[in-house]
């Protein structure tokens, strides 16, 4: 549907920060990781960044639902998430996800704020066929991320190696701890 009646707009301006991923980057480029923060905490800033460096030497899909990552406008890329990256946005994150697997061959899939059941069947058949993935997911600690059901058992399986925290609203994009998901499946 279409929204009619409204009273205020709210504009979000996305921002790169170049550099924010790089020492994670250096350590956990070769896994599947979860990047983990609450509200404004700039996990999608971070993945950014991350996609930007991976990217650059590996054969990446973006799936950029909404175009906020790669600022897609009129099919051209605005924001760098490296040269090798294919962006695939417009559509919901399990359909992009079955899209990239059976079209685009990539080495990693990247998404943001994966959230349902759907979602989680979409990355274990990527994850069948040999793709890692870096995602976003709303979780301020280890706890509150076993919580969200379908984020268990993905780890619980051992689809995703790592963990990364972010500190939150005050310091976004700041790394506050990494953690190791291979030891708790």
């Amino acid at each position: 549907g279409v929204i009619r009646d409204f009273n205020a707009l709210n504009f979000r301006v996305s921002r790169c920060i170049e550099g924010c991923a790089e020492s994670v980057f250096a350590m956990l480029k070769d896994y599947s990781i979860l990047i983990c923060g609450g509200v404004n905490s700039g996990k999608t800033t971070f993945l950014r960044d991350f996609c930007r460096l991976c990217g650059n030497s590996r054969k990446i899909t973006l799936i950029d639902e909404r175009c906020e990552i790669s600022s897609v406008s009129g099919g051209n890329v605005l924001n760098d998430v490296g040269l090798l990256t294919d962006v695939v946005s417009g559509c919901g994150r399990a359909f992009g996800i079955v899209s990239a697997i059976r079209t685009l061959s990539p080495d990693f899939i990247f998404c943001d704020e994966i959230s349902s059941d759907e979602d989680r069947q979409a990355i274990l058949g990527g994850a069948g066929c040999g793709i890692k993935f870096v995602a976003t997911v709303h979780a301020e600690n280890f706890e509150g991320l076993l919580k969200r059901e379908f984020v268990k058992d993905l780890i619980t399986r051992g689809i995703f190696d790592y963990a990364v925290f972010l500190y939150g609203s005050s310091s976004p994009s700041k790394v506050r701890e990494i953690r190791r998901l291979g030891s708790y499946a």
